[in-house]
């Protein structure tokens, strides 16, 4: 189907100029009347056009158009609307103004994933506008916590509002990559995703006095010796039956494959390989360490 580009761009700046408390640098939930203003007024223009549209106490938006069968398959339009902080002097243009410039909206967040979510919004609007009604529920969901976690996003939705957002498939900025290889079109299908392990870490030391530094036992220096350690650990790579897998799809030399697929040179020949093709194995390559 094909969407209005007009309202693309426009829906793509709405959601540009809700910052919330990334406006201050830190990516958390707090947003200002100013924002909630502008994410009720999107919530309220696809609910003016029947779909059944709800903003949940921490501020995730999921709207629904139901199937006309309520035995076939529900699928799921995610993205999120929260993005990482942000230092308004390294930007040339305001981070939060969604400003179009030579065809461009320039916006904290604009690609991560603003981009995808403005424009699932958009096909939901129009599909909607159109009165269509699919087989199978089409939910749309927006998640106001990604950046930072995901528990009061889609964490909390799963947890407190799964009756209205239970789908069978979901769509979402990643998770699958195509890709031609001998006249066969490949989409590699990833099973796993990098997640969050926090950890505590106390270090003693005693208290002293700045103008006698010297024999000190000072503990910020312990700490950033174990953090230096830390930060300069590589364990060995890893390569397991999934990653031979998504290799073997790839368009390259047998040899440059064979490269990818050896524990001992697989880092090297990452950074060998088409640009296209690097940033994707590194992210994979990382989730693997």
């Amino acid at each position: 189907m094909q969407v209005d580009g007009d309202r693309l761009w426009r829906t793509l700046a709405a959601y540009a100029r809700i910052g919330g408390t990334a406006r201050g640098g830190v990516s958390r939930l707090a947003l200002s009347d100013e924002d909630r203003a502008a994410r009720d007024r999107l919530a309220a223009d696809l609910r003016d056009l029947g779909a059944a549209v709800t903003v949940d106490d921490v501020g995730n938006m999921y709207g629904r158009i139901e199937g006309s069968d309520p035995a076939a398959p529900t699928l799921c339009l995610m993205g999120h609307t929260d993005v990482v902080p942000v230092t308004p002097s390294h930007w040339t243009r305001d981070p939060f103004g969604g400003e179009l410039v030579n065809g461009e909206v320039w916006g904290r967040g604009a690609i991560d994933m603003l981009n995808l979510t403005a424009s699932q919004a958009v096909v939901l609007k129009a599909l909607a506008r159109r009165g269509w009604r699919p087989r199978g529920t089409l939910v749309y969901l927006a998640c106001a916590d990604e950046e930072a976690g995901g528990l009061h996003g889609a964490g909390h939705v799963c947890k407190k509002h799964w009756d209205s957002l239970r789908a069978n498939y979901l769509l979402t900025e990643n998770g699958g990559t195509v890709s031609q290889h001998g006249g066969q079109l490949n989409v590699s299908v990833h099973v796993g995703e990098k997640g969050v392990a926090w950890r505590r870490l106390r270090v003693k030391g005693t208290p002293g006095h700045g103008s006698m530094p010297y024999g000190a036992d000072n503990a910020l220096v312990k700490a950033a010796k174990i953090i230096t350690r830390l930060a300069d650990y590589r364990p060995s790579p890893y390569v397991d039956e999934l990653w031979r897998g998504f290799v073997g799809s790839l368009d390259l030399d047998p040899g440059v494959k064979q490269a990818l697929m050896d524990p001992v040179s697989v880092e090297e020949s990452i950074d060998k390989l088409p640009k296209e093709y690097q940033e994707l194995a590194k992210s994979a390559l990382k989730a693997i360490k």
